[in-house]
């Protein structure tokens, strides 16, 4: 509940952060704070993409966004959903 709320907080607040990967990334390090995973990389993009299904690349069913284009990927998804 801390992540959201911060998340909310800063959303709503004159001085908060935008939506952007700096909350985004802050939002998932109170995530992670005493949970497992902890020590692994908290509030920070993958370097390397999830894929579902298959072996490789090429084979995957669905993959995530690239680390490389996190930050205009969620201000599109985000613009798209305004507008």
């Amino acid at each position: 509940m801390r992540a959201f709320r911060m998340v909310r907080d800063n959303l709503r607040a004159p001085q908060g952060l935008p939506l952007s990967v700096r909350l985004m990334c802050d939002a998932h390090r109170l995530l992670l704070d005493g949970a497992r995973g902890a020590n692994k990389q908290p509030g920070a993009l993958r370097r390397s993409q999830n894929r579902l299904g298959g072996s490789r690349p090429g084979e995957a069913a669905q993959s995530s966004s690239h680390g490389n284009t996190v930050p205009s990927d969620i201000d599109f998804r985000y613009h798209q959903r305004v507008n």
